[in-house]
């Protein structure tokens, strides 16, 4: 084993390991003086000049105090610990630094910053390769069992406070920022390092025109990635399909016919839009019409190059590893020191340790406060690409900034904003990502034994361009052009956070594209708290762009009040996708409101891809779902949630919570007949296109009545249909329980309507002078606000018996519910429960009209009868929830099976204790009906079950609600002796 180290005194060379010498101090960051440090030159110490040079697989040490300078490449190492400076300067030219590994507790200088701030960047070629074992031979003696020259050295003896984490990055061949070692690189600056086409580049163009003049900073030779714009990643469940990124295109620069002309070495394969769709007229010049679809192209090339070597070796026992394992760069805590990094116009390639925990092209690993002295570490306009573990991994960190660099083809999610417990997210906060660029993101092969099992099955099954969690950080300006799952994976965890956006607090202006799930994700609660009219909030979300998503442009589900503001989105399967929660409380418990304003969603752009199967060469156009779309979800569940059918094109899908939808500009969304089905020769299908319709799958949660649109403009004789709603399966609860407000007449039925899915059982208390109209080719009933108001009932079947931990064990029973329209017609609607609850109960939702003021002799509009089917057991207790109405003071009854007298009916709390009809002489159901008495049950003993109703009238749980928020609230318990 050979040990090579730099005296203190220049030019000694000693053959052994070196003594324990002081590190670096941190402190200020010190950025290099120009011109850049002079100092030894490598090639008298380790190098053709040396007495005794470095020889393969030879550790080489620079100690604290001496500064070197890169005049020649290097050996290749097994190792290098620089306590000291390596300094490259250009005066040298193009130099390579080879070595297993590379631990920086000094600095490493490539460029420099003069005092007054501005970079001297480096203009030569630098490359710092992170070399397999085999490159200088396993066979050497005294190498560790990984390859690498660790054991033994110098820097085994100073790190031996931590005998796992630094050593086995090192045996990871890692480039390793600890201890308060700096790395600074300045890179040559090529001004732009990604821009986007400024016209369409058509199949066998090798000229592509971009929107930035380039060519005096682009060089020939340079790499170039140009993004997809079609339907990537195709259909899941699709048979003999390729499912990755087909339609991104690297190419080389071999000329620049003008200043924003590249022309490349070899022709596209593919179309790759660069155009802005615009509104059709009369809106075709108005910008909130526009929508801008232009690829991006990415520059891969740069001077100075970090890359790795594919190797057989890996760590130790207790790290799985995939079978892609190159080197990778971390930077890391040690002793109590953080290290520091500024690195811009850097070239990151071959790097990671496939489905290995801390293994990652570029990695901050727990450094919590990066700041020095109020300096923020920074990553820019660097490319990072060819890798097989992410791009950036931010990891406990804070105060970093991560600015216009260019992902290209990696394993799992890309930049990655970590948290140690993923769960509960906490320290990776204050980031500020703006102006990346990410595309091909596939899921891995492996995974670490460690990996927390949200991460594994995320990466597996939908990793993202973007990864990110906490919701204080700024993200900005990014673009995500080509995962296997989402652009945007936003991950908080249910309730654990309540926050505000602000200024330094914000998601706005990301674009998404090509992804084989959705644009934006955001699917775990946060439950955000937007104020309407507080000056001080901005919108949660804002200035988002989703196009050629295969599902949803923008899937956002959050708790609280959340404002999503200025969307575009087009060529998704479905336009917009918000939602709260299945089981939603209104009041005090109010669970998510989400106001959805100023948006412009198109369907079906000139845009048309690449059409590849029969399906999309008879539609002229390729298409986000071919082979789901003869697919329906039955009973027996075949179709996994949200997976199911594209049997509608869509803007908007309605579905659980409060959805406030508001100044919405919809076009392009044409019906498209007896679509042929590319796996089944002879079938076909109707694909129907609507500004707005339901989920549809087997969703058997609850709708919120309230839902609205206001002021929405859609395009002259580019919508097909306003509205349409889907024809539900058995068990879809919330699918056949849509109901949308029209305040103003948007969707074309009139102003102040309700649009109900087309059920008699919805509009059986529909006041007969103002009678429902039905649209028989949409599904749909216009309902006047006059004719009725609407509200959500759930019914909540418990047990008082503590050894049935509270549950009703026959709580999967259906409830069949009954009413009588105004022509005593009984009207019914099965209700299938939903899954338990967090109190693992089942509930039972259903939509209709309130008020007792239709009742005709004999009949029973307004009073809801529910029966349970397949049991002879009744529930001792109950929870029914009458809420989200907009007028108060309407009457409702709602009856349910219960064996004999409850003890105590309560109504919103404890304290109010609703009044036993038997106490007013009330002896039948018709006497309930007229009596005075606002709140008030009865129990009808001459029926088998049971029967008790309850006649309650719509209040708001508090004074200070109203119904345009928080919502009217009657929680009715009924408790038996």
């Amino acid at each position: 084993m050979r040990s090579i180290l730099s005296s203190f005194l220049g030019l000694a060379l000693t053959m052994a390991c070196s003594t324990s010498l002081l590190a670096a101090q941190p402190g200020t960051p010190q950025h290099p003086a120009y011109p850049c440090h002079t100092g030894e030159l490598w090639s008298n110490l380790f190098g053709t000049a040396s007495a005794n040079p470095a020889g393969p697989g030879d550790f080489v040490h620079i100690p604290s105090g001496t500064d070197v300078v890169l005049d020649e490449n290097s050996e290749d190492l097994g190792g290098l610990w620089i306590e000291g400076r390596l300094i490259f300067q250009d005066y040298y030219g193009p130099v390579e630094l080879n070595s297993a590994y590379i631990v920086v507790t000094g600095s490493l200088q490539i460029g420099c910053r003069i005092p007054s701030g501005a970079i001297h960047p480096y203009t030569e070629q630098a490359t710092i390769r992170l070399i397999a074992p085999e490159t200088y031979g396993t066979g050497l003696p005294g190498l560790d069992p990984s390859g690498v020259r660790w054991e033994g050295t110098a820097v085994d003896d100073h790190f031996d406070l931590a005998p796992f984490v630094v050593p086995a990055a090192a045996a990871d061949r890692g480039l390793i920022i600890t201890e308060g070692g700096t790395l600074y690189i300045y890179g040559e600056d090529k001004g732009k390092s990604w821009t986007q086409l400024s016209s369409t580049a058509n199949v066998n163009d090798d000229t592509i025109n971009l929107q930035d003049v380039v060519n005096q900073d682009w060089s020939t030779g340079d790499e170039v990635v140009i993004a997809s714009t079609d339907f990537e990643y195709d259909s899941w469940n699709a048979p003999n399909v390729v499912k990755s990124y087909v339609q991104g295109e690297k190419r080389t620069i071999t000329d620049f016919p003008a200043g924003n002309q590249v022309e490349l070495d070899s022709a596209l394969n593919y179309m790759h839009f660069g155009e802005i769709v615009h509104g059709p007229p009369p809106h075709d010049n108005d910008p909130d019409w526009d929508i801008p679809m232009q690829a991006e192209v990415g520059l891969l090339t740069r001077n100075v190059v970090i890359e790795g070597q594919l190797s057989a070796h890996s760590s130790s026992a207790n790290h799985s590893h995939g079978p892609q394992h190159y080197g990778h760069v971390i930077l890391l805590p040690y002793n109590g020191q953080n290290p520091y990094f500024e690195v811009e116009w850097a070239e990151f390639r071959n790097l990671g340790v496939e489905g290995t925990l801390m293994r990652y092209p570029f990695h901050t690993h727990i450094l919590g406060d990066a700041r020095v002295n109020g300096a923020i570490p920074y990553l820019r306009n660097s490319s990072i690409h060819d890798c097989v573990h992410r791009f950036v991994t931010i990891h406990d960190t804070q105060y970093v900034k991560v600015e216009n660099n260019v992902g290209w083809k990696t394993l799992g999610h890309g930049f990655y904003l970590e948290e140690s417990d993923p769960e509960v997210p906490s320290l990776t906060k204050h980031i500020e990502l703006r102006g990346n660029l990410g595309m091909w993101v596939d899921p891995p092969a492996t995974f670490d034994s460690n990996t927390h099992s949200l991460i594994v099955q995320t990466d597996r099954d939908e990793p993202g361009v973007f990864w990110i969690q906490h919701p204080d950080n700024m993200i900005e300006g990014n673009h995500a052009a080509g995962a296997y799952g989402h652009g945007f994976y936003l991950a908080p965890p249910k309730d654990f956070y309540v926050h505000t956006t602000t200024s330094n607090s914000y998601f706005r202006d990301n674009v998404a594209h090509s992804n084989g799930q959705h644009g934006f994700y955001h699917n775990i609660r946060t439950k955000w708290q937007w104020e309407d009219g507080n000056p001080d909030h901005l919108p949660t979300a804002s200035g988002l762009i989703a196009y050629k998503n295969r599902r949803y442009g923008v899937w956002w589900r959050s708790h609280g009040s959340a404002l999503l503001e200025d969307m575009k989105a087009a060529d998704n399967k479905s336009g917009l996708y918000p939602a709260t929660d299945g089981l939603v409380n209104s009041g005090n418990d109010l669970t998510g409101v989400i106001t959805l304003r100023d948006c412009t969603i198109y369907g079906e752009t000139t845009n048309i891809g690449t059409p590849v199967n029969d399906a999309e060469i008879q539609a002229g156009r390729s298409l986000p779902q071919t082979y789901w779309f003869f697919e329906r979800p039955t009973v027996g569940g075949s179709a996994d949630p949200h997976s199911s059918a594209w049997d509608t094109l869509n803007a908007i899908e309605s579905y659980d919570g409060y959805l406030r939808m508001e100044d919405f500009r919809v076009a392009y969304f044409e019906d498209i007949d007896a679509l042929v089905d590319p796996n089944n020769p002879g079938q076909t299908a109707d694909r129907k296109s609507a500004g707005i319709t339901q989920v549809e799958y087997q969703s058997r949660y609850q709708e919120d009545p309230r839902n609205y649109v206001n002021n929405w403009t859609f395009g002259p004789n580019t919508v097909d249909h306003e509205i349409y709603y889907r024809i539900p399966e058995d068990e879809e609860n919330m699918v056949k329980n849509t109901v949308v407000h029209d305040l103003d007449n948007s969707l074309g039925q009139g102003s102040d309507v309700y649009l109900a899915y087309l059920d008699d059982f919805l509009v059986a208390n529909a006041d007969p002078n103002t009678p429902p109209v039905a649209l028989t080719q949409e599904n749909v009933y216009v309902v006047p606000a006059a004719s009725g108001d609407f509200a959500q009932i759930n019914v909540i079947p418990m047990d008082q018996d503590p050894l049935v931990t509270f549950n009703w064990p026959n709580a999967d029973a259906d409830l069949v519910v009954s009413t009588d329209d105004f022509n005593n017609v009984q009207r019914t609607t099965t209700i299938f429960p939903t899954n338990p609850d967090t109190e693992q109960d089942r509930h039972y939702p259903f939509c209709s009209i309130m008020g007792l003021n239709k009742v005709t002799q004999g009949g029973l509009q307004g009073v809801y009868k529910c029966s349970f089917v397949g049991t002879a057991n009744v529930p001792d207790k109950y929870e029914i929830k009458i809420q989200n109405a907009r007028l108060e003071n309407e009457d409702v009854i709602v009856g349910v099976p219960f064996s004999s007298l409850p003890s105590k009916v309560f109504l919103n709390g404890n304290d109010s204790i609703m009044v036993n009809g038997n106490s007013q002489g009330i002896t039948s159901l018709s006497g309930l009906v007229t009596s005075g008495v606002p709140h008030i049950w009865f129990l009808d003993q001459s029926v088998s079950p049971p029967v008790l109703y309850i006649k309650t009238k719509i209040v708001l749980e508090d004074p200070a609600h109203s119904v345009d928020w928080e919502g009217t609230r009657n929680l009715i318990v009924v408790l038996q002796n």
